[in-house]
């Protein structure tokens, strides 16, 4: 779900940036462009690690308004989730349809058809939570769950996927009273 990867930005100056500390500069635009961004498929980029040097000494000037256009190379950490993974999340939300939680950035769909038999049908509206029969296991916003991706759906600025919990080691890892939020 983590990922180290190379990137190429554009990013462009203002004629009043270059001074003494243009490099400077230069990494501090090109992180608040791109930190806590989706950048459709490549995913939500959590942290630039590093700046390349190549690309900084070949800025194009756009002759009409004096801005320079800059094609860099970063490293950073990117949340890209995929099909079949499995990860841990917490719950958001819950409603008779299932659950939402989230992984990181990413926003995740638990339908109760992916949910096992015995909680299919023990969505409690008074509690806005999932429960159990025997009501050992109750799912409710606050909580850890482990869910494996069924499916992922990418847009330019957003990435959601579909999950289930029906599988062996699957469901509920920590409860809201047992400190999940913490």
């Amino acid at each position: 779900m983590y990922f180290y990867k190379e990137l190429t930005q554009r990013l462009d100056l203002k004629p009043e940036d270059f001074d003494a500390t243009l490099q400077e500069k230069i990494e501090r635009r090109l992180r608040q462009k791109i930190e806590g961004e989706c950048l459709g498929g490549l995913g939500y980029v959590i942290a630039v690690m590093k700046m390349h040097e190549e690309g900084l000494d070949e800025g194009l000037l756009n002759d009409v308004d004096g801005t320079v256009t800059y094609n860099l190379k970063c490293d950073a950490v990117v949340c890209r989730p995929f099909k079949n993974e499995v990860v841990d999340a917490l719950v958001i939300q819950c409603n008779e349809l299932g659950f939402f939680c989230s992984a990181g950035p990413v926003r995740i769909f638990v339908s109760r058809h992916g949910m096992p038999e015995d909680l299919q049908n023990g969505f409690k509206i008074q509690d806005q939570a999932w429960v159990t029969d025997d009501g050992e296991v109750r799912i409710e916003p606050g909580c850890a769950v482990r869910v494996r991706i069924l499916n992922v759906s990418v847009q330019a600025n957003e990435i959601s996927a579909i999950a289930s919990i029906s599988d062996d080691y699957m469901g509920l890892i920590l409860s809201a009273e047992e400190g999940a939020t913490a």
